[in-house]
C-alpha cells in the first residue's frame, strides 16, 4: 500500500480530523487559561498554542456548529481579508505542520487579564490589564449587564479596553442590546459603576428590524397612506421604492415615487401609520412625459412652437429636414424643443409653451471637421471686432448701449477661425461664434441667465401675496391657522420661478414650502418632525396624557438607586427629542452627576448617563 504524505495534503488530513472531532467537541474547546499572555491570531481555544483543535474549531464556525465563544471570533480570521472560511482553518493546520506560519502582528494588543477574560488596552494609559488586583473583565461585563438589565444572549457589538478616565483606571464595556447603545466605566479594583450612558441606536442596519413584526401596518398601508396625502394613484407612479428603516430611533417606511411631474419622499411611522415626514418638488430630471398635458389648451401646441421656431431661423419647412418638436422641462419652464436641420447648420430652440417666447436659441455648423489641408486666412483678411460685434448685436435685434458684459475674442474652432462674441441682456445669456473672414454667423444661442442675481419687485400686481401664499400652505399641510408659528416668508428665485419660501411649525412639527408667486401652484413641500427647544406652545405641559413630573422624577431617582433627600441641583424639563416629547432630569448625588430622559407618555427611559461630580 502506498503511503501519503500528509505534509503535502493538509487539506486532506484536515477534513479527517475535523470529521473526528465533531464527535468530541469537548475535548478541542479548550476554556481559557487564568494566566496572563497575549493571545495569537489562529489561538481560538485559548490554551496558548495553535494546534490542529483550534484548526477544527475554525472549520466548526464555518459550518455553523459551536464551538468557541464570541470573544474568539476575531482570532478565527487569520488571512484578514474580513471573512472567516475554510481558508482561515487550512492556514491554521498549514501552520501546524509548519508549511507556513501566522503572523499575529494584528493582535499584539489583545490580552487575557488575570481572570481568563479577554480584554484590550490603550498604549497610552500606562495601565497593566494583567494586574492582580483587578477584577477582571468578566466581572466587569456582568456589573455592565446585571445594571443594564439584559443577557448576555442578547448583546452584539461586545467590546470591553482596560483605559485610564480622570485619574482612574476602569474597564469599559460597550454593547448594543435591543436597538439600545449601552457604555459603562467599571473601577477595576472595586467593581463601581464609575459612568453609565444608555441611548437609542441609530446606526443599526435593517437586519436589525423584523419585516414581519405584526406591530407594523404593512408596505401596502403605508404606501397607500402617502398616495392618499399627495392626491395621486397608484396606476399614474413611475420609480417607486419603499424600505423598511429607522429615522431619529422611530421605525418607518421610506417611501419614494414620482407622478405628474414630481417626485415625493415619505417616511410613514410603521406602528402608528404618522407621516414622519413629507416631501415633494418638480422633477426636473423628466424628458418625453414631463407631467403634463401635451394637449392642454393653455399650451400653444408643437405645430406653432415649429412655426415660431422656423419664422426666427428665417427658414420655411420645405427647407428644413429632421424637424422635431418635444415638451420639456427647463429650468422650471414648460417648453416645446424644437431642432431641425438646414443648409449645413444644426437649430436647436426652446419654446415657452404657455406665451410662445424664445427662451433659448442655437445655431452651428452640421458637425463639420477640420481640412488639414487649407491653409488658415491672415489676419489681414478679418472683419475685425467691431464688425463681428455689430453682426452679432443686429441678429439679437439690439443695440450696443443696452447690453452688459460684452466680451469678445478670437478663437478657432473645427477649423474656423471666429470671433466669439458673448454678451448680456432682459435677463438672457447670447453667444454667438462670428466667421473672422466672411463674417457668417458660425453659431448663435440664447438662453436664460441662471446665474444673474434675480431682482424681484415685492409690489407686483402679478404675485399672489404674502397672505395668500401663507393660506395655500397652511391648508395643503391640513392645519389650522391658530395652530401655527414661527412663521418665515420671502421672496425668491428657484429653478428659474420666483416663489415664496415659507417655513413654519405647528404641532411638533416643522414645514417647508415654495409656492409660485404668480399661479400659487405648490411647488415643493416638506414636513418632519421638528427637534427645536423653543419654549411656546411647541407642547401642552400639562398634558394629561404625560405622566408628569414628579412620576418622572421618581422613575429616574428608583433607577439611579437614590434618595430625595441625598439629591441636590435637581432640573427637570420638558422637550422633544428625536421625535418624543421626554422629561430631561439633571441632579447631583453622592459625587456623581445623572442625566435622565424619560418618555413623556409612557415612563420609559430613552437615555440614562452617570459620571463622577
Amino acid at each position: 500500500m502506498k503511503k501519503r504524505n500528509l505534509l503535502k495534503k493538509p487539506t486532506a488530513f484536515f477534513l479527517s480530523a475535523f470529521m473526528a472531532a465533531l464527535c468530541v467537541p469537548s475535548a478541542l474547546a479548550a476554556q481559557p487559561s487564568s494566566a496572563a499572555y497575549e493571545i495569537r491570531l489562529g489561538d481560538v481555544n485559548f490554551d496558548g498554542d495553535i494546534s490542529v483543535a483550534d484548526a477544527i474549531l475554525v472549520q466548526k464556525h464555518v459550518v455553523n456548529i459551536r464551538g468557541i465563544t464570541s470573544d474568539a471570533v476575531p482570532f478565527c480570521d487569520v488571512d484578514k481579508n474580513g471573512e472567516i472560511t475554510v481558508a482561515d482553518a487550512i492556514e491554521v493546520q498549514k501552520h501546524t505542520l509548519s508549511i507556513l506560519k501566522i503572523e499575529d502582528d494584528a493582535t499584539r494588543h489583545s490580552y487575557f487579564d488575570t481572570s481568563g477574560q479577554i480584554v484590550s488596552y490603550n498604549d497610552s494609559a500606562e495601565v497593566n490589564p494583567n494586574s492582580g488586583g483587578y477584577i477582571g473583565g468578566k466581572r466587569a461585563k456582568a456589573i455592565a449587564y446585571e445594571h443594564a438589565g439584559v443577557s448576555e444572549d442578547d448583546v452584539r457589538r461586545l467590546e470591553i479596553e482596560v483605559d485610564r478616565r480622570k485619574g482612574a483606571v476602569v474597564y469599559e464595556v460597550e454593547f448594543v442590546v435591543a436597538g439600545y447603545e449601552y457604555e459603562y466605566e467599571i473601577d477595576v479594583t472595586s467593581g463601581a459603576i464609575v459612568h453609565s450612558y444608555k441611548e437609542l441606536d441609530d446606526d443599526f442596519r435593517l437586519g436589525d428590524i423584523d419585516p414581519s413584526n405584526k406591530a407594523y401596518i404593512g408596505a401596502q398601508k403605508a404606501k397607500e397612506i402617502a398616495y392618499e396625502h399627495a392626491g395621486v394613484s397608484a396606476d399614474s407612479l413611475k420609480k417607486l421604492e419603499i424600505e423598511l428603516n429607522r429615522k431619529r430611533g422611530v421605525v418607518v417606511y421610506e417611501i419614494e415615487f414620482e407622478s405628474g411631474g414630481y417626485e415625493y419622499d415619505y417616511d410613514i411611522n410603521a406602528e402608528t401609520g404618522e407621516i414622519v415626514t413629507s416631501y415633494k418638488e418638480h422633477d426636473n430630471d423628466f424628458t418625453t412625459n414631463p407631467g403634463v398635458d401635451p394637449g392642454s389648451v393653455d399650451y400653444i401646441g408643437e405645430k406653432r412652437a415649429k412655426e415660431i421656431a422656423l419664422a426666427h431661423a428665417g427658414l420655411s419647412a420645405e427647407n428644413v429636414w429632421e424637424l422635431e418638436a418635444e415638451l420639456e422641462r427647463k429650468g422650471g419652464v414648460i417648453v416645446y424643443e424644437v431642432e431641425f436641420k438646414s443648409g449645413g447648420y444644426d437649430y436647436d430652440y426652446y419654446i415657452n409653451a404657455e406665451s410662445g417666447d424664445i427662451i433659448g436659441s442655437y445655431k452651428e455648423r452640421d458637425d463639420y471637421r477640420k481640412d488639414t489641408d487649407v491653409t488658415p486666412p491672415s489676419s489681414s483678411d478679418y472683419i475685425g471686432e467691431q464688425r463681428a460685434k455689430e453682426i452679432a448685436l443686429s441678429h439679437a435685434g439690439l443695440s450696443a448701449d443696452k447690453v452688459s458684459a460684452l466680451e469678445i475674442e478670437l478663437d478657432s474652432k473645427r477649423g474656423v477661425v471666429v470671433y466669439e462674441v458673448d454678451f448680456k441682456y432682459g435677463g438672457c445669456e447670447y453667444d454667438y461664434d462670428i466667421n473672422a473672414v466672411s463674417g457668417e454667423i458660425v453659431s448663435s444661442y440664447k438662453e436664460l441667465d441662471d446665474r444673474r442675481d434675480p431682482v424681484i419687485d415685492p409690489n407686483n400686481n402679478g404675485y399672489i401675496g404674502e397672505q395668500k401664499a401663507k393660506d395655500i400652505a397652511v391648508a395643503h399641510a391640513g392645519v389650522s391657522a391658530d395652530s401655527v408659528r414661527m412663521v418665515e416668508i420671502e421672496l425668491d428665485i428657484k429653478r428659474g420661478v420666483v416663489v415664496y419660501e415659507i417655513e413654519f411649525k405647528s404641532g411638533g412639527f416643522e414645514y417647508d414650502y415654495d409656492i409660485d408667486a404668480v399661479s400659487g401652484e405648490v411647488i415643493s413641500s416638506y414636513k418632519e418632525l421638528g427637534d427645536y427647544r423653543d419654549d411656546t406652545n411647541k407642547f401642552d405641559p400639562d398634558s394629561r396624557d404625560y405622566i408628569g413630573e414628579q412620576s418622572a422624577r421618581d422613575i429616574a431617582l428608583t433607577h439611579a438607586g437614590v434618595s430625595a433627600g441625598s439629591v441636590r441641583e435637581f432640573e427637570i424639563e420638558l422637550d422633544r427629542e428625536k421625535g418624543r416629547v421626554v422629561y430631561e432630569i439633571e441632579f447631583k448625588s453622592g459625587g456623581f452627576e445623572y442625566e435622565y430622559e424619560i418618555d413623556a407618555y409612557t415612563g420609559d427611559i430613552i437615555k440614562h448617563e452617570k459620571e463622577r461630580d
